[in-house]
């Protein structure tokens, strides 16, 4: 199901042809357009929601694995691709030595996971974008209640940051690399507040 799936979103984003699925898992041609073959096999409130937030945080293990989506085939459920649980945030944010330097005006996940890449090339999925972005970003006052909870952390866990940094030989000072991370975030989402759903080249 998932590889008939991820090919329906490839088809419509540089095929320009659009199928739906049938209950043998064959694909059905149709002259639906791809926004509504698409909502109606992706819960697209979810994988928007999603990619903000792997543009926010440049999580580098995401676009290979610690990443969770699903399908709910129960009499409850709703049949949809749904996007969730992010985990695993250690080579997130602006970086370490140990991992590439995260330059916080680029877009990043756009440019690596691919379905936020074939995504990004629908004027109507990068519109919906903006409108959720926009909301939040009004709603939390620029994500400041997130930031703030984020760098109270990195001093409530120093110690265990510090245990962590010593199991695997990094010697950055932790507090310096709290308040660096602090500020790239807050860099980070004052470009995003711009760029957030402009279309990369790399996804072209």
């Amino acid at each position: 199901y998932m590889q008939q799936l991820f090919y329906i979103v490839y088809a419509a984003t540089y095929l320009d042809t659009n199928y739906t699925i049938n209950e043998y898992m064959q694909l059905i041609p149709t002259d639906r357009s791809a926004e509504e073959v698409l909502s109606e096999l992706i819960d697209i409130d979810s994988l928007v929601r999603k990619y903000i937030h792997s543009e926010i945080f440049c999580n580098g293990d995401e676009h290979e694995k610690s990443y969770y989506m699903y399908v709910d085939f129960s009499e409850t459920g709703t049949g949809k691709l749904t996007f969730s649980c992010p985990w695993d945030f250690d080579t997130a944010f602006v970086g370490w030595n140990s991992v590439n330097y995260r330059d916080p005006e680029v877009h990043y996940a756009c440019t690596r996971n691919l379905w936020y890449v074939m995504m990004m090339n629908h004027e109507w999925f990068r519109q919906r974008v903006i409108e959720v972005w926009d909301e939040l970003y009004a709603r939390t006052d620029g994500y400041k209640n997130a930031t703030a909870l984020i760098y109270d952390i990195t001093g409530i866990y120093a110690g265990e940051i510090k245990f962590d940094a010593k199991k695997w030989g990094r010697t950055e000072d932790q507090q310096e690399q709290a308040a660096l991370t602090y500020n790239w975030l807050l860099t980070r989402i004052a470009w995003l507040n711009e760029n957030i759903a402009r279309l990369p080249a790399e996804t072209e």
